[in-house]
């Protein structure tokens, strides 16, 4: 942008880090193989996805999860929503989710409970715009399943305490937790191991638009809501764009190794701002 311009909407899309820019357009001159061919190209393409997966695991310490990458973060969340509710009818028909989830929770859940006969009950906001754990409590029932609350809300920036209520939730074995991370990943330290869904996005951390993922505990089902060549575990077809996911690996190992550096430098100014 010109130099008299300062861009302040990073909370909905960032500029493209130059780094990962110039590794997006080696990766399409150096990987054109379609990663599901079984030829000497094609496995090479699928070895650089592999290794994407390890390093997004790797960078956020996680061991006991795996990656299902996506278009982004809707399509990640409707997946986590919808693909576990789908996959898991007879667990059964009550989710939780906050007032203030992003419209990819919020239709989602209104279109499970108006289609499908699942219940949805909402977690309201306190005066810091935070849920509160005492009302999740309160409305878990014999039938709750599913729970997903945001970690950081992309409106006002309030922090739920995503780590006291996966500790809590961890008492119910049939319930899974999924949690929309897009806003917190490079800003705040979140220990996710004990989360069972997260989902993330590239182009909120300089990274590009069209590229996110679903990161969900070994073990959890989902149904699958694209159709097609069955890719991902038949997770998630259509064929691998390797461009968009290797960058996306970078950008999250990026994101959490420069956040103590980042967070110092939005600090000084957002106090100036402030001030």
């Amino acid at each position: 942008m010109s130099s008299n311009k300062i861009y302040f909407d990073n909370a909905s899309t960032t500029f493209v880090d130059e780094s990962i820019l110039e590794s997006f357009n080696k990766a399409i001159k150096t990987y054109p193989g379609n990663p599901s061919s079984i030829h000497k190209y094609g496995q090479e393409s699928a070895r650089v996805i592999e290794k994407a997966r390890e390093l997004i695991l790797s960078s956020l310490s996680l061991s006991n999860h795996e990656v299902v990458f996506t278009s982004g973060a809707t399509e990640a969340n409707n997946l986590a929503i919808k693909g576990f509710a789908l996959a898991h009818k007879n667990r059964g028909k009550h989710i939780i989710v906050s007032e203030v989830e992003h419209p990819s929770i919020l239709e989602t859940a209104r279109e499970l409970e108006r289609d499908f006969g699942y219940r949805v009950s909402y977690l309201h906001i306190n005066s810091e715009g935070k849920v509160s754990l005492d009302e999740l409590k309160s409305l878990i029932e014999d039938d709750t399943f599913l729970v997903s609350i945001m970690a950081v809300n992309n409106e006002i920036g309030s922090i739920n305490d995503i780590e006291e209520i996966a500790k809590y939730l961890k008492q119910f074995p049939k319930i899974a937790f999924h949690v929309d991370g897009v806003q917190a990943l490079g800003k705040i330290n979140i220990n996710y191991k004990d989360v069972d869904m997260i989902t993330f996005t590239g182009h909120k951390i300089h990274g590009l638009v069209g590229s996110g993922c679903l990161i969900k505990r070994k073990g959890i089902s989902l149904e699958a809501i694209i159709n097609g060549g069955g890719q991902e575990n038949n997770i998630r077809s259509g064929t691998y764009s390797l461009p968009l996911i290797s960058t996306l690996a970078l950008a999250i190992s990026k994101a959490v190794k420069n956040q103590a550096e980042c967070f110092k430098k939005v600090s000084v100014v957002s106090h100036k701002l402030l001030d």
